[in-house]
């Protein structure tokens, strides 16, 4: 692997690879390295696969333009392929991952403050189509057929996620994966946004609000984010039914990708209690989904 590493920035940068040291812990999907030349130092994101270049493609574009509106983001600098490696060189920026920060609050305030300009770029080019998503998660009769709901229960929940495919909006730049460990605090203290892998042209504000009230950040944060972005108390409430069916699409979506493909996915606690929590719903019409994530006071 450093081979191929040393070829690839010799190949874009044209100087040697000093050292190479992988990041752990740093993506589920892709592999990071940390890389050092007589230039500056560089962060690289690869994966062998050819088809992930169309990813990092895509995160080239949503990092250029949030930097052009404002947003403090690390430059992708090259993306491209290397026998069956895609990769991308992004600006590495000193400092500590937002988690580690000691003022979580001023994090979860500046990130509502970047996704209010996030959510004001158009991004028609990278329109999140939900008639077309909601139909790839339930083709086949995916969760019926796997045991993981009942064909009543299926077509109920079925019927309460297809209600996105009505949504009217105008596609805006959703970054959909706002949280402190997608940051990083340099040294000057500026926070800069990274990891632009589930960005769509998207219903903003809604498609950020999803995924903060998915992954249940706890009311404190919830309310930094929302008071830096400049959203009411009341204003979230006449969106949270939608919010809620983005909730429990994003649920399913995420059951769908560890599960396919995944003999043992039985054995995963986390999809067994989010299947439990989706099958304990009384009614997927009227009911508060997930109450517990959806709390804010």
């Amino acid at each position: 692997m450093e081979d191929t590493i040393k070829k690839i920035v010799q190949q874009e940068f044209l100087v040697p690879a000093m050292t190479t040291k992988q990041i752990l812990d740093k993506g589920l999907n892709n592999q990071v390295f940390y890389i050092t030349t007589e230039k500056y130092p560089l962060i690289l994101r690869m994966k062998k696969s050819m088809s992930e270049l169309e990813t990092y493609q895509k995160e080239k574009w949503c990092a250029g333009v949030a930097k052009n509106a404002g947003i403090p983001t690390p430059t992708i600098l090259k993306v491209g392929i290397y026998d069956d490696y895609s990769f991308s060189f992004q600006e590495y920026i000193d400092g500590i991952d937002g988690n580690d920060a000691e003022d979580k609050a001023k994090i979860w305030y500046t990130l509502g403050q970047y996704a209010k300009v996030i959510n004001s770029i158009p991004a028609t080019n990278f329109t999140l189509d939900y008639k077309i998503y909601v139909q790839s998660l339930f083709a086949g009769n995916f969760f019926v057929t796997n045991n993981i709901f009942d064909a009543e229960t299926s077509s109920r929940i079925q019927q309460r996620v297809e209600e996105t495919c009505e949504f009217i909006f105008l596609p805006k730049l959703s970054h959909r994966n706002l949280n402190p460990s997608n940051t990083v605090l340099s040294t000057a203290g500026v926070l800069h946004v990274i990891d632009w892998e589930n960005a769509t042209g998207d219903y903003a504000p809604l498609s950020e609000l999803g995924e903060i009230f998915t992954w249940n950040t706890g009311k404190e944060n919830i309310s930094q984010f929302l008071s830096g972005y400049g959203l009411t108390e009341t204003a979230v409430k006449e969106m949270m039914r939608d919010i809620q069916t983005l909730v429990l699409l994003r649920f399913l979506g995420l059951i769908n990708r560890k599960v396919t493909g995944n003999n043992d996915w039985k054995q995963d606690s986390f999809i067994q209690d989010t299947i439990e929590r989706i099958t304990q719903i009384h009614n997927y019409q009227d009911d508060i989904l997930f109450v517990n994530n959806l709390q804010q006071s």
